[in-house]
């Protein structure tokens, strides 16, 4: 990284190129980002790396971060004071005055900004603060609460797009529209009523759905992909909201490092664009590989197989690096002999360019390739085909005249008597403004985002899939309109599935431009719906704010 800041000649695609780079940002959780930065871990009196906060002022209102930030010329003089410090006790007296190790990291060697490209992880940030809640949460129950969120919790309506059911610590907010004050012990609700001020045990309960809705609505904030300056207001407010209710609500979040973090992540967010850039997601990508590897050892303790891999990994870039480490004296010439394929192919660019999307079958015979009317939409396939008098009849009403509006979307304005086949699913490639590619599997009752020129863009769940030919075989789709309603629960809106046709229903395929990219939830009344048995005489659903995804 020292020769890359100074500049490299590199072999790139047959060109010589000058190549320059220095380091971004090293994002780790708290106790070794802090030891990377300098500072102190997270326990010390000043333990944080981005600022000079005392620890037991962390989650404080009154902060004055420009006051108090850390920043690197002064860090740089605090270090020099220390390292002037003629005994080793006065070294440490001065170390933890500062909250700083006895020693700059050893980054410094590179042109890096400490605290500034040092960012808190949000990953763990997050996850660390729900879980604490979540446990406190369900500490709480009573044994008939703990079994009313189990059931709900067992038949929550998920996106087909999840392979089981979610993880509640990072879709919590969905699971705790059930909760009444009789769910909870008598002995948290007091203790509530006591820090907060209120008497009645229904207002405890609600501040405490209040409380997962705005932990919860911040999640879906901070792992937002992208943001407008609108967005980065929004995420101020809503990580201020979460930080101020939590310490008052809860002892345990008073002066909680987690909840802290709230502070600087605004910064971070606005230096990285996004909190996903500074996050570890490569990191747990590493650590999901290595738990798919556990339950294939014959339950055998992995962990020194774990480090091995770990130590072989460093062993193979210091070793490709020159072997040179400015803390040792000595340097490696373990790999000065290395063939000149494995030395080219470590210190070249190999960059390779591939446009074509290879949509994979799955096997079943019964698939139909149709034609795509538009270039942004390819490689349409029709699975698993349906026979005609499993069709639902409801979706054959006014079907001919609004086939022929389908057809007018084509620009094709004569269509023949062919009788339409009915599929379960399609999957189709899909191609961004980017000209990013994404395969999209489409399913019998997913929510779909659609843009046309009629109705302009909405959501709406699909009810068929068919194909119908004319000059060629052309795919399209049955879909109620979801309609917005002035209702709202858990600061969620409710929608309702349109009822009659002021709208027309049949559409071809190419107007999706979205799918599952947003959730409902069957907005179920008491005693109407059982055990994840709805009754869908009630078209009334909740758009789950809270949907998101954190890696």
């Amino acid at each position: 990284m020292k020769q890359l800041e100074e500049g490299k000649i590199m072999d790139i695609q047959g060109n010589k190129s000058l190549v320059i780079a220095s380091i971004g940002d090293i994002t780790a959780d708290l106790p070794q980002g802090n030891d990377m930065a300098g500072v102190k871990r997270h326990g010390a009196t000043r333990g944080c790396r981005t600022c000079n906060a005392t620890k037991d002022s962390w989650t404080a209102n009154n902060l004055d971060l420009l006051l108090i930030s850390r920043y690197k010329h002064l860090a740089d003089k605090q270090f020099e004071e220390i390292s002037a410090a003629p005994t080793i006790t006065r070294r440490k007296e001065i170390a933890t005055e500062h909250g700083l190790r006895l020693q700059p990291p050893i980054l410094d060697y590179l042109r890096w900004e400490r605290h500034l490209q040092s960012p808190q992880d949000v990953y763990h940030a997050t996850a660390g603060k729900v879980l604490r809640l979540l446990k406190m949460t369900i500490e709480s129950f009573t044994l008939e609460g703990k079994s009313a969120f189990l059931a709900n919790w067992k038949t929550f309506e998920y996106p087909r797009t999840w392979h089981k059911l979610p993880n509640p610590i990072s879709h919590i907010d969905s699971f705790m529209m059930f909760l009444k004050h009789h769910h909870f012990k008598q002995s948290e609700l007091t203790k509530l009523q006591h820090r907060m001020g209120i008497s009645r045990n229904d207002s405890a309960t609600n501040l405490w759905i209040r409380c997962w809705s705005v932990v919860a609505r911040t999640m879906v904030t901070v792992f937002k992909g992208s943001f407008t300056e609108d967005d980065y207001v929004g995420l101020r407010e809503c990580l201020d909201n979460e930080r101020k209710l939590l310490s008052q609500m809860f002892e345990e979040f008073e002066c909680l490092p987690n909840l802290h973090i709230n502070f600087h992540l605004i910064l971070h967010a606005k230096n990285y664009a996004t909190l996903l850039n500074t996050s570890v997601g490569t990191k747990e990508m590493i650590h999901r590989i290595f738990k798919n590897i556990v339950p294939r050892t014959n339950l055998k303790d992995v962990s020194l197989d774990l480090l091995r891999r770990y130590n072989t990994l460093f062993a193979l870039r210091y070793l490709m690096d020159g072997g040179t480490d400015f803390r040792s004296s000595k340097s490696s010439s373990g790999f000065m002999s290395i063939s000149q394929h494995l030395k080219r192919l470590m210190s070249d660019w190999f960059i390779a360019k591939d446009k074509k999307v290879n949509v994979m079958n799955d096997g079943n015979e019964d698939v139909n390739e149709v034609y795509s009317p538009v270039s942004y939409i390819s490689n349409i396939l029709l699975k698993k085909h349906i026979k005609r008098k499993d069709v639902n009849l409801s979706l054959l009403t006014n079907f001919r005249a609004e086939l022929a509006l389908a057809y007018e979307d084509l620009e094709k304005y004569i269509i023949s008597n062919n009788q339409p086949s009915f599929f379960e699913y399609a999957s189709f490639v899909y191609i961004k403004e980017s000209s990013e590619a994404i395969r999209y599997a489409l399913h019998i009752g997913d929510v779909v985002s659609i843009d046309t020129d009629e109705f302009g863009e909405g959501l709406a769940t699909v009810q068929g899939i068919f194909c119908h030919r004319s000059d060629q075989n052309f795919a399209f789709i049955i879909i109620d309109w979801f309609e917005s309603t002035s209702l709202a629960k858990l600061d969620c809106p409710i929608y309702k599935l349109q009822t009659g046709r002021s709208r027309r229903k049949i559409f071809p395929i190419s107007v999706v431009n979205a799918v599952n990219r947003v959730h409902f939830i069957h907005n179920c009344n008491d005693g109407e719906c059982i055990g994840g048995n709805h009754d869908f005489r009630n078209k009334t659903y909740i758009r789950n704010m809270y949907y998101f995804n954190t890696v």
